[in-house]
């Protein structure tokens, strides 16, 4: 499965467009900003997680203060 993220200035626009899909039998879904921001946060504390700049020995040292 392939997902496509749409964004317009034209809400007219974009309502033809989502028209279109369900007209072809295309699952959409509508996000909120709320959702993004959120999906964006949790990308970015993941992509924070693979870094080494810290040892785990140096955290289990802070963690057990």
């Amino acid at each position: 499965m392939e997902t496509v993220i749409l964004q317009s200035g034209s809400k007219d626009n974009l309502n033809l467009l989502l028209k279109l899909a369900g007209k072809l039998g295309i699952k959409f879904k509508i996000v909120t900003d709320e959702f993004k921001e959120d999906f964006f946060l949790s990308s970015m504390i993941d992509e924070g997680m693979k870094t080494r700049d810290v040892s785990k020995p140096e955290v289990l040292k802070v963690l057990r203060k």
